[in-house]
């Protein structure tokens, strides 16, 4: 059975300027684009109806976007489960409106219980890690490097291939540290359609800010910018999402 991905429209799709049409998200149509060339299904998913609908539908056909179904599940879907339930079924929503709920499936560790949200996961392989070390060196071992213990340009390269793949009209670059530069510049600078966004890249476990980067991403903020501590690319996507610049 195919991917199933329900996307909302005013503000998500669009800017949300209801019952009018925003302005296309062009980050978001572009990666439905890319799920559906990729054999997913896309859902329209809105409360819009009747000639509201239909000029929504017209808006995204003219932004090269297409859907399977609209306001219900993918006909094989339908198929499959034999229902045509008020909620559609997706494998994924993507909503402006939405909060991502902790999913607490249980781990036990000694008596300890750990969720799978990223922050487990991470705690998770801490807790191997140690067991492995403590098991090594109790045998005469050597002690093993972890996955979590990559350095921070690890994650750096990871961001910059993201965003220049995603936005290969901006300008994206890695600020240098030196005796001439200022201290506390973001690892990651970006300008996209005029504006100025800072990533400073952090390490998921362990990785702390300085006492001038929080300040500088203060300032950045405060003069109109847009800076945040990042380690992954999904979390850059929603930081830049969430200007409602594409």
């Amino acid at each position: 059975m195919r991917k199933a991905i329900a996307i909302d429209f005013d503000g998500c799709i669009c800017t949300d300027a209801f019952p009018n049409i925003g302005k296309p998200n062009w980050p978001v149509i572009e990666l439905a684009k890319r799920e559906r060339e990729s054999g997913a299904g896309l859902i329209l998913w809105t409360c819009r109806e009747g000639p509201l609908l239909q000029i929504a539908v017209e808006a995204c056909r003219k932004w090269g976007l297409e859907f399977d179904a609209i306001n219900e599940s993918l006909p094989d879907w339908i198929e499959k489960f034999g229902n045509r339930p008020r909620k559609v079924g997706a494998s994924e929503y993507w909503d402006d409106k939405a909060i991502r709920i902790p999913v607490f499936t249980a781990f036990m560790i000694g008596v300890q219980v750990l969720d799978c949200t990223m922050e487990g996961l991470l705690e998770i392989a801490s807790h191997i890690r140690e067991f492995v070390h403590a098991s090594i060196k109790k045998n005469g071992g050597e002690k093993v490097t972890s996955a979590t213990s990559h350095k921070e340009s690890f994650y750096q390269a990871k961001i910059i291939k993201w965003l220049k793949d995603t936005y290969p009209g901006a300008f994206v670059w890695k600020a240098a540290a030196g005796p001439y530069s200022r201290g506390g510049i973001p690892d990651i600078c970006m300008v996209l359609n005029g504006h100025f966004f800072g990533f400073e890249v952090k390490r998921p476990k362990g990785g702390r800010l300085s006492k001038i980067q929080e300040q500088t991403i203060k300032e950045i903020n405060a003069a109109g910018g847009t800076a945040d501590v990042v380690s992954f690319p999904e979390q850059v996507e929603k930081i830049i999402l969430a200007t409602g610049i594409n």
